[in-house]
């Protein structure tokens, strides 16, 4: 085993101005809530996929959706679940769907055979190898390794009352990969639900999984929804507590869906008022305008532009705006951030006004001198003429 694997006792492994680069505002809070985001959406899946689970009976099918899962909630490219019957590991799903069957010594194999799947089911604790070319395998666990072209792979055992029924494999075969404590808490908490509804569809009538089971099934699936409420909370906090103003703009339509607190003390109407408007009505964009500004955010062209936003008031200001995009309930929004430049722009503007005005004054004083020393020049010719000594020294004398 490499020294990337995991410790046993935890499963963790060792006209508008377009700019190229947004600058270093916003960027943590956009971080943070990205982050909050993506968890969100994992632990949406997780829900999604254990009541997918709960409604099988078949249990192919049922094996099949927990690899499918697992692909999904990791990204990773290869799943694969054994079940364990009498020391023997039996393939029962990969995902891809193998097109051509592996070898039935590598379908059917000894627990002795893969020692990194014997130690994850006999201590009830994920294994991970970082890079599989690193690792101490025995010949079976490389031709396995190599008929699906893993680099990474976690072993993460189906546990229920404390013994392993099998074991849900997640690997990578785009090179080595990190599993993070979330990665590996995901994929747990799912293998925990495919061991118990596994054991309910193994079951016979007479032999239904306790009541225990059961409530420890609805606890599981209670807890993971929690933890998406208390994450969607959060993240509005963060959006509507905010003291920048922030709003979330509807790629497609342009239209306003929602504007925190700041935006409304900011541009003057009401959060009603702002979720019947599009973004137009304040940024005073043509559409062609707009959809290239879009086009640009969604190629990543572009991170923020300043542009001008009317106000309630009638008034208009210079604003930078920040944009990353996040999807919820289905729609692909435009997370924007607010800054009010006009102060700066404006200064700007005066030391321009300013500046040109110096220009021109610079220039009146040269040709001052110089309409100067033309006159100096006609004097000592004239004096010249008279035979008479030049009234002015070191005057350059043209000829015509």
């Amino acid at each position: 085993m490499s020294g990337h694997e995991a410790d046993p006792t935890t499963g963790t492994p060792g006209a508008v101005t377009t700019r190229p680069e947004a600058p270093a505002v916003g960027e943590t809070i956009q971080t943070t809530e990205e982050k909050l985001r993506r968890k969100n959406e994992k632990l949406s899946l997780l829900i999604e996929i254990g009541g997918v689970m709960v409604g099988l009976h078949d249990t192919a099918q049922l094996l099949q959706t927990i690899t499918d899962g697992a692909a999904r909630l990791s990204s990773l490219d290869s799943t694969a679940v054994y079940l364990l019957q009498e020391g023997m590991l039996h393939l029962g799903a990969t995902t891809p769907v193998l097109l051509v069957d592996l070898p039935e010594d590598l379908r059917v194999a000894s627990l002795l055979e893969h020692p990194h799947i014997r130690r994850a089911v006999q201590t009830c604790a994920p294994v991970v190898l970082t890079d599989c070319r690193k690792a101490d395998l025995t010949d079976v666990e490389t031709r396995v390794v190599d008929e699906r072209g893993l680099r990474s792979v976690a072993y993460l055992p189906l546990v229920l009352k404390d013994r392993s029924l099998g074991v849900l494999i997640v690997g990578s075969t785009q090179g080595p990969y990190r599993f993070s404590d979330e990665d590996m808490d995901l994929l747990q908490t799912l293998a925990d639900h495919a061991a118990l509804v596994l054991e309910g569809a193994r079951l016979t009538d007479e032999n239904r999984p306790s009541i225990a089971d059961l409530e420890r099934l609805t606890e599981l699936q209670q807890r993971t929804q929690t933890a998406l409420q208390e994450n969607e909370a959060l993240f509005r906090s963060l959006f509507q507590d905010h003291a920048a103003v922030k709003l979330l703009v509807d790629s497609d339509s342009g239209c306003i869906v929602d504007a925190n607190e700041a935006a409304v003390e900011f541009y003057g109407w009401s959060s009603e008022q702002l979720s019947r408007m599009k973004i137009l009505d304040i940024n005073g964009l043509s559409p062609d305008q707009f959809r290239a500004a879009l086009t640009a955010v969604k190629a990543r062209e572009c991170f923020y532009f300043e542009v001008e936003h009317s106000l309630a008031d009638g008034s208009v200001r210079d604003v930078v705006v920040y944009i990353s995009r996040i999807e919820a309930g289905g729609k692909d929004l435009l997370h924007s951030i607010v800054h009010d430049v006009t102060d700066r722009v404006r200064a700007e503007k005066r030391m321009a006004e300013q500046l040109d005005e110096l220009q021109r004054w610079h220039a009146v004083m040269l040709g001052r001198e110089a309409r100067v020393l033309e006159l100096k020049r006609e004097v000592n010719e004239l004096l010249a003429q008279a035979g008479r000594p030049p009234r002015y020294q070191n005057v350059e004398t043209t000829d015509d």
